[in-house]
């Protein structure tokens, strides 16, 4: 994947398999070469970005946000069936 624009983009969309190519595509050194103020979105595949680089990312105020539909690691949360335990 090249990633060659990312600096000059004031949004990335990412639109893309899970393969061991684009397995965290989005990672620290792509957050970092991000314009300051970019939104990230994310409706592919959860892993397409590292997670903790994200977070780290956001807390520091550098990106304006993320959307995201999908979520490393989201398997833990929505596979899984909850109903039982609604009170």
């Amino acid at each position: 994947m090249v990633l060659n624009k990312i600096n000059s983009c004031f949004l990335v969309s990412l639109h893309a398999p899970l393969n061991d190519s684009t397995y965290h595509l989005i990672n620290k050194e792509a957050l970092d070469k991000m314009k300051a103020g970019a939104m990230l979105i994310n409706t592919s595949r959860g892993p397409l970005i590292d997670a903790k680089a994200l977070v780290d990312c956001l807390k520091s105020g550098k990106l304006r946000g993320a959307a995201l539909d999908v979520y490393e690691n989201e398997e833990k949360y929505f596979y899984n069936d909850y109903s039982q335990q609604v009170y």
